[in-house]
């Protein structure tokens, strides 16, 4: 069994992990921080106090022997948390004591000792973990301090001192740092969380507020989608109604005129080659329609461009009723992309034959391929002579079955865009520079296409 979590526990729990991290790293820090300054005043405070004790002796008194110390320390030993002094020369060897026994001694090999003989204050806050105190084990908690001795004028120490106090009022006041450093730390652990918590749960409420409504938003666009998509299936419907309906009508009205002239066979003849011209309206019709629903099937490979303009001209040129003559212009190399052969011929095919019919019978097409370098594509522009589209009909001329032409199905047009928006192109019209209208179709080059060279 699986426990499903929410998106606010999930977060709350890599809040908590984060600033619990976050806190223990501070306060730790900060703690170290605290006890380590609160060493180091008592630790200087001791410092002075021992170097005001051994200032220079007065005329006649040697430094640091028994008699002069005896009379300058017993003022430090008379405090009550002082629990031992030891005075050390230079040479490490115990030259006072408050223990009298051990006056005489070599100190071992002892670091703080080392350091207090090289000018540092040494504070000790575990002094019987080292082997040099196991001799003595007080009950009390104690804290050592190594200082050095200085004579007048002197930087190196003559000798040092080590001082063991009652640590337990130190303690006292490290605990409670440490205890008020950690509180103030969860506090303002338990704050943030908080803050980010209530930050995280109003931007999660945003967020819920925010995907309901572009799931209404969506919603409305699919109905607005929807709605659109039966308006032109409704119009298509009527298009292809009209179209259709226009010579069957007339197939019906011959058929019925023939039934009624049957001993006159020429007037007959006449009413069949209009039923069959009208049937190859229909067929026509119906052939452009497939042409159309098939256009969204298509493979792509790598093609020359070049060669895919040349075959739709000589289509053109060899079709029935298609005449006029296609000026080309086409660069030297190859024009590669990666395209549906088939579909690009067919609406080549498509500009080829509007261009051609658009431009009086002595004038020519002008069709030009070449790389545009800016955007990475090969264009064909395909410009006519005839009288051009208005500005108010170049949107609707790509629709299916808008058509100006009295022989037009309006199915042309609509598939060479259609070609072009499935390769990632465009198909576009515009004035041509000799007046007629201008179709620019642009295909993106391959990956690996070179322009032409200059």
């Amino acid at each position: 069994m699986t426990l499903k979590r929410s998106p606010l526990l999930t977060f709350l729990l890599a809040a908590v992990l984060l600033v619990g991290t976050l806190v223990s790293v501070s306060g730790l820090v900060a703690t170290r921080f605290f006890q380590q300054a609160i060493l180091e005043r008592e630790s200087q405070l001791v410092n002075e106090l021992a170097s005001s004790l051994l200032a220079e002796p007065a005329e006649g008194e040697a430094p640091l022997t028994a008699g002069f110390l005896d009379k300058q320390l017993h003022h430090l030993l008379a405090l009550d948390d002082i629990l031992r002094i030891n005075v050390f020369s230079a040479e490490k060897y115990l030259l006072w004591s408050s223990e009298s026994d051990i006056i005489g001694r070599r100190a071992r090999n002892d670091a703080p000792l080392g350091r207090a003989l090289s000018g540092e204050v040494v504070p000790v806050t575990q002094p019987f973990q080292r082997a040099s105190h196991r001799d003595w084990n007080p009950k009390a908690d104690v804290m050592e301090v190594y200082v050095p001795i200085r004579s007048a004028g002197d930087s190196q120490p003559l000798g040092a001192m080590g001082i063991y106090r009652d640590a337990g009022q130190i303690n006292q006041t490290l605990t409670r740092g440490a205890m008020l450093i950690w509180g103030s730390a969860g506090l303002v652990g338990v704050l943030l969380i908080a803050i980010i918590t209530t930050l995280h749960g109003m931007l999660l409420h945003r967020h819920r507020a925010a995907l309901a409504s572009l799931g209404s938003l969506d919603e409305k666009h699919r109905r607005i989608v929807q709605l659109e998509k039966m308006s032109a299936l409704g119009k298509m419907v009527g298009e292809v109604a009209h179209q259709v309906n226009s010579p069957l009508v007339g197939v019906v009205n011959k058929a019925q005129l023939a039934a009624r002239r049957l001993d006159d066979p020429e007037r007959i003849r006449g009413y069949l080659r209009d039923i069959e011209a009208a049937g190859k309206h229909c067929a026509e019709f119906v052939k452009r329609l497939l042409d159309l629903s098939r256009v969204s099937r298509f493979e792509k490979e790598s093609v020359d461009l070049k060669r895919v303009v040349q075959e739709a001209v000589q289509l053109v040129s060899q079709g029935s009723g298609l005449g006029g003559v296609i000026a080309l212009a086409l660069p030297a190399h190859e024009a590669r992309v990666d395209a549906d052969p088939v579909l690009l011929r067919h609406a080549l095919f498509n500009l080829l034959r509007n261009a051609t019919a658009a431009s009086p019978a002595d004038e020519s097409v002008t069709v030009r391929l070449f790389f545009a370098a800016t955007q990475h594509y090969w264009c064909i522009d395909v410009e006519d002579q005839g009288p051009g589209v208005p500005e108010s009909l170049r949107e609707q001329i790509f629709q299916p079955f808008f058509t100006t032409s009295r022989d037009g199905n309006g199915l042309g047009l609509a598939v060479a865009s259609t070609v072009a928006t499935l390769h990632g192109g465009t198909l576009e019209v515009m004035d041509g520079d000799v007046g007629g209208a201008l179709f620019r179709l642009a295909i993106e080059a391959s990956p690996t296409a070179v322009g032409p060279r200059s």
